[in-house]
């Protein structure tokens, strides 16, 4: 168990950090092509897009690595493939009715609540990839609940390799007739991409079926997946919203300090260039934390309260060591990273500020995977209800004012 652990962690690991690079890479070459002003439409449009993404697969995953670990631990998972099969169902049914949403209420959501018309093109192009968004989240956690993560590992490296090709193939076609069509082309390049992971992984899983993994049928599995993903769905989708909204009220509230709407886009636009940076290390707790759910999964169904315990010691001082580190490093270096990545002196301060944040980021992700896999669900969205409430409260007093 130790190794496979290991060897998973790893993997998860290397994909992750690759994942970062490009990201980081890519940000840097799309803000170069569409500038800061660019950035921040993008980053309107990505809000809603996360939020919608969340809103069509949060909680699926997550709820079908839990309980295909959990029948690996009572059966020998005989009931993997049932689990995974009315996972699909429920997956796709979220994914349609939240992308038919976004596509009828893209016009009021582009012009009412993020401010500009200029989005409303985007949001309709991305109604079509949820469904595919929310079936792809479904199969890569069933793989990592049978702890096997090369084959979600290089799904995702795929749909961001194709993301970032085709952005490259046709930004500089559609650049010439405005930021409008610019951010277009870059959603119309996330919902190709979203198209083919989601075909990668249905071939994938057929192969994983044909080794001989056991089919079983078992009563109740729907119901487990509802009971567990609604919590797991409302805590996230929670956090979407209000992370949304606070995408949206930042550059109104630059706005009522004075700024031009062009200029609360820009500023706006630095700190999306910022977070990818911030994030970059993060890899080995990120996998720690995906990791996590199905050991605790496992040994929850074993009723092995001391290895739980155990895992989380260790978890929790690797967190905090790393995390210290980390900050220290940005603190140390956040000019340097700026200039080396972006040249841009306000991508530096904005890194040493957001910096000292580092290991409550990190260590909040991996109480969240720990607390899942406890079934504390719940307890978790109470958590993030508060967090995000206090974070809401304070972007609408503090930005206009400083």
């Amino acid at each position: 168990m130790k190794k496979s652990f290991f060897a998973n962690t790893m993997i998860l690991t290397l994909t992750t950090q690759l994942l970062s690079l490009i990201g980081v890479w890519f940000v840097a070459w799309l803000s170069g092509a569409i500038g800061a002003e660019g950035m921040g439409l993008y980053q309107l449009i990505s809000s809603v897009y996360i939020l919608a993404g969340t809103l069509a697969s949060s909680g699926v995953g997550v709820t079908v690595a839990r309980l295909v670990a959990e029948s690996i631990a009572k059966s020998g998972g005989r009931s993997t493939s049932d689990v995974l099969r009315k996972a699909v169902v429920l997956a796709a049914a979220m994914g349609l009715a939240v992308g038919g949403a976004l596509y009828l209420l893209a016009e009021p959501i582009g012009v009412q609540l993020l401010g500009d018309r200029r989005t409303v093109l985007s949001l309709r192009v991305l109604a079509p990839a949820l469904p595919f968004m929310a079936l792809s989240a479904c199969m890569r956690g069933y793989f990592i609940g049978i702890r096997r993560v090369l084959k979600p590992s290089s799904q995702m490296v795929f749909e961001q390799l194709v993301r970032v090709a085709i952005s490259m193939l046709i930004l500089k076609a559609f650049l010439p007739r405005g930021l409008e069509y610019a951010c277009l082309a870059v959603i119309l390049a996330c919902m190709i991409s979203e198209a083919a992971s989601c075909v990668y992984a249905f071939v994938m899983v057929a192969l994983e079926k044909r080794r001989g993994l056991p089919v079983k049928r078992e009563k109740g599995v729907l119901g487990q997946l509802v009971r567990i993903a609604l919590p797991i769905a409302a805590s996230a989708n929670l956090r979407s919203v209000l992370r949304t909204a606070e995408n949206i009220l930042i550059p109104r509230g630059l706005e009522e300090y004075g700024l031009s709407h062009a200029g609360a886009l820009s500023q706006f636009g630095l700190l999306s260039m910022t977070t990818p940076v911030l994030f970059f290390p993060s890899g080995l707790l990120t996998s720690v934390g995906t990791m996590l759910l199905p050991e605790v999964s496992h040994a929850r169904a074993l009723n092995d309260g001391e290895k739980i315990r155990a895992i989380f010691a260790r978890v929790f001082r690797m967190t905090v060591m790393l995390s210290l580190l980390l900050c220290a490093v940005f603190l140390a270096f956040a000019r340097d990273f700026g200039l080396l990545v972006y040249r841009n002196e306000e991508v530096s301060r904005l890194l040493a500020l957001l910096a000292p944040l580092t290991p409550l980021i990190y260590l909040d992700f991996v109480v969240d995977s720990m607390m899942s896999g406890l079934g504390q669900q719940m307890r978790a969205l109470r958590i993030n209800m508060l967090d995000y409430a206090v974070r809401t409260g304070l972007v609408l007093l503090l930005i206009p004012l400083f």
